[in-house]
């Protein structure tokens, strides 16, 4: 019943009085067949148990969308790699290992080092170990009609890609636990900058940290050109639009435009559980997301749990400049509470160290339930007034 009403192919989210009852439907438009002797790996309708495929130059990967495929994959130093299909493929045979990320010892659903000319297609990813689809120094990557779904261990970002070059990521349904997508600078890559990534008329949904995310690692020498673009957010975790300058890249030309954001009673707040013996109190509660947050957290720290040449860290120079927030248009449940008659959508700038410049950061034409707000309408936390515009023309 609920396909018959589905004027476009997509992805969609049906709940039931809360965010965990709910039904997935992903209405994608059918893929084509291709011929099997075409296909390095072609998994036909039924269940596939495969470990780790390791994609070499020019080879890919098809999944039917009768397919289910227990397994990952990923390719170091390879080009021209495809991975494509109307099926799903679950990670949930590996176990995490390890606090980070960007070991090849795990690998998610998928992950890619060093590699070009990346395709993947209509797949879904579902069950990770830790990030779900990640990228390091890779260029010329191209990410359509995926769906990630069914994440719940810690980490599980959506898609992240560090100090990578030329992506676009379009028309997607990622719900991740953790980050939704993450653009990130990491200390061996550190000579390779961030560059020309466009995320485009996707659907984000975050259960925990961040939706669309620079940061926290910042570990190159810049972030330029890249844009957030005619996305719906299900669910904006703490932050919706968001930039931690952690370490020394210059960040400038951000962009975040015609996002669309839901806000519901019932999204609950992030709460760390330190023991098993702990349980959740907070069920009552209503999660403050911020719409745009800037700020210098340090990365390297013992939070995080690493330790390099504090000396770099201290004498750098790093900025955060040009970036605009703008069409916004904000669902809000009219149950939420306005405090002091302030739609409780924060908006932050913060200085967590001194030894950073932020300036030329806009936000303008911020909609809520049809009333387009003025700076006076909003919650605003800024350090520095001065590096913060609130265009209300």
């Amino acid at each position: 019943m609920a396909l018959s009403i589905l004027k476009e192919n997509g992805a969609y989210v049906l709940e039931i009085g809360s965010y965990h009852q709910l039904l997935y439907i992903f209405y994608h438009k059918p893929m084509e067949t291709p011929r099997k002797e075409d296909v390095t790996y072609f998994f036909d309708k039924g269940i596939h148990f495969v470990g780790k495929i390791d994609l070499k130059d020019g080879e890919s990967i098809y999944v039917d969308k009768d397919a289910y495929v227990y397994g990952t994959v990923g390719a170091k130093n390879a080009k021209n790699i495809r991975v494509f299909g109307n099926g799903v493929m679950d990670g949930g045979t590996e176990e995490r290992v390890g606090l980070h990320c960007y070991e090849p010892y795990i690998n998610g659903n998928a992950r890619f080092y060093n590699c070009q000319n990346v395709i993947i297609s209509g797949v879904g990813f579902t069950n990770s170990a830790n990030w779900c689809v990640s990228f390091f120094a890779c260029r010329d990557i191209a990410i359509e009609d995926i769906c990630v779904f069914g994440q719940w261990r810690y980490n599980t970002d959506g898609i992240d890609l560090c100090n990578c070059q030329n992506a676009l990521i379009k028309n997607s349904f990622i719900h991740s636990f953790d980050d939704t997508i993450a653009i990130k600078g990491i200390e061996r890559h550190r000579e390779i900058s961030c560059k020309n990534i466009t995320v485009q008329g996707c659907v984000l949904w975050c259960d925990w940290g961040k939706t669309m995310e620079i940061g926290l690692e910042t570990r190159c020498k810049e972030y330029d050109d890249i844009l957030f673009t005619d996305c719906d957010v299900l669910r904006g975790g703490n932050t919706v639009c968001d930039i931690q300058c952690g370490d020394y890249g210059e960040i400038h030309h951000i962009t975040f435009e015609n996002i669309r954001v839901e806000v519901e009673k019932f999204y609950t707040p992030e709460v760390y559980q330190a023991k098993d013996s702990e349980r959740y109190q907070d069920q009552d509660k209503t999660m403050r997301t911020f719409l745009l947050k800037v700020d210098n957290r340090q990365f390297d720290s013992p939070e995080w749990g690493i330790f390099t040449d504090k000396s770099r860290y201290d004498t750098r120079s790093a900025t955060v400049h040009d970036v605009t927030c703008k069409n916004i248009t904000v669902y809000m449940d009219e149950k939420i509470e306005k405090p002091n008659g302030k739609y409780d959508i924060p908006i932050g700038v913060h200085y967590c160290l001194p030894n950073k410049k932020f300036y030329r950061i806009q936000v303008e034409n911020v909609v809520v339930n049809g009333k387009k707000l003025t700076k006076e309408d909003c919650i605003l936390y800024l350090d520095d007034e001065e590096s913060f515009t609130f265009i209300e023309e």
